[in-house]
C-alpha cells in the first residue's frame, strides 16, 4: 500500500523488518505498534498539555525503566485521550540504519491514528500483517492467518490525511525555525502564560466550590440527609469501581503482551474484561498462564498457542 499526502509526500509505514526505503527529499512515518506502546483513558482535563502530565503514571509498571520514552497525547472523537509511549531515540537509530538521513525525516505518526486503514489486514515484509481488531490496530504473526486470507492490494496508492504528528528532536531540517515560526511560537507562548495564570487564579480559589456546597446545604436541608449522601456516593462508587476494573485488567493483560505473544483480541464489556492472545510456542504458552494466574487472571486454552485470557468483577 503506497501512501501520499495531499501535497504528494510520501508517507511510509514502518516496521522492524522493512527491507527498503524510498529516497524521497522529505517523508513522514506511520510507526507500527512495534515503536510504541499504546493505550486510552478518559480524564477530567481539557487540554493535551495537561493530560501528558498523567502519561508517566499512567504507563507505570507498562515499559522498560531504562528507556528514555516520550509521549504523545490526542484526544478521539469519543472524547478520550491516547497515550502513546515511544523512544526516538531508538526510531531514529532505527532510520538511519536504513541510510536515511535526519533531513529525510519529516513527522512521525502512530498506526492507532488511522485505524481506517487497516480494516482489511496489511502484509509488513514476510512475518507480520498489521489489522485494526475492534479498534485496536496490532500486528498478527502472518503465519497464524488462514491460507485464503484477504490483504490490502499492496500496489494501491492511497491518499492520506495527516495531523497530530511529532518531530524526532534531532531531526534538524523541520527544527531550524524560521521568523513566521518564531513570531507562532511567541503567541503561544503569550497564550500558555495565560492559560497558566488563569489556572493560578483557579488553584487561589479552590475553597469557592466548597463555599457553594454549603450554601446548597444550607438551602436545601435535605441534601445533608446521610442516606441521600450515602445514595448518590453508592452511585459513583460502582462507577469508579467499575472504570478502575477496566483499566487495572487491562494493564494486566497488557503485560502478557511481548514479541513472543500477540494480542488478536480484546473485549471489554461492563464488568469484564477478556482478551484472546496468540503465542509461538508452548513454552511462552506456559510462562503467560504462570504470569496471569500471578495476577490473578483466568486462563482459558482456546485451541493450540492461543489463550482467553481476563477477568470479571
Amino acid at each position: 500500500m503506497n501512501l501520499i499526502t495531499k501535497n504528494r509526500r510520501t508517507v511510509v509505514i514502518l516496521y522492524p523488518d522493512i527491507a527498503v526505503l524510498p529516497n524521497a527529499l522529505k517523508m513522514d512515518f506511520i510507526l507500527t505498534p512495534h515503536f510504541y506502546t499504546y493505550l486510552k483513558e478518559e480524564l477530567a482535563v481539557k487540554y493535551a498539555f495537561q493530560a501528558k502530565q498523567f502519561a508517566s503514571s499512567l504507563f507505570d509498571g507498562l515499559l522498560e525503566k531504562e528507556k528514555n520514552y516520550s509521549y504523545h497525547v490526542i484526544k478521539n472523537e469519543q472524547n478520550e485521550w491516547e497515550f502513546f509511549a515511544y523512544i526516538p531515540e531508538d526510531i531514529e537509530k532505527f532510520l538511519l540504519s536504513k541510510n536515511i538521513t535526519s533531513s529525510q525525516i519529516g513527522k512521525i505518526y502512530f498506526a492507532q491514528q488511522f485505524p481506517h486503514l487497516f480494516e482489511e489486514s496489511v502484509k509488513l515484509g514476510l512475518k507480520d500483517v498489521i489489522k485494526n481488531l475492534n479498534g485496536i490496530v496490532t500486528t498478527i504473526p502472518l503465519r497464524i492467518l488462514p491460507f485464503d486470507h484477504k490483504f490490502k492490494n499492496e500496489e494501491s496508492e492511497e491518499q492520506i490525511e495527516l495531523k497530530d504528528g511529532v518531530h524526532l528532536t534531532s531531526s534538524s531540517v523541520d527544527t531550524l525555525l524560521s521568523f513566521k515560526d518564531s513570531v507562532i511560537l511567541s503567541s503561544l507562548f503569550v497564550i500558555l502564560g495565560v492559560i497558566f495564570l488563569i489556572q493560578s487564579f483557579m488553584i487561589g480559589n479552590l475553597d469557592e466550590p466548597q463555599a457553594r456546597l454549603q450554601k446548597l446545604s444550607d438551602e436545601h436541608p435535605n441534601l445533608s440527609s446521610h442516606i441521600i449522601r450515602d445514595n448518590i456516593m453508592k452511585k459513583y462508587e460502582k462507577i469508579d469501581k467499575e472504570e478502575r476494573f477496566k483499566r487495572d485488567t487491562t494493564q494486566k493483560i497488557s503485560k502478557l503482551i511481548s514479541n513472543e505473544s500477540n494480542l488478536s483480541e480484546l473485549n471489554i464489556r461492563e464488568n469484564q474484561v477478556y482478551a484472546t492472545i496468540n503465542v509461538k510456542n508452548q513454552m511462552i504458552e506456559n510462562q503467560i498462564k504462570n504470569q496471569a494466574q500471578i495476577e490473578k487472571l483466568e486462563v482459558t486454552s482456546i485451541s493450540p498457542q492461543k489463550l482467553k485470557i481476563g477477568a470479571k468483577l
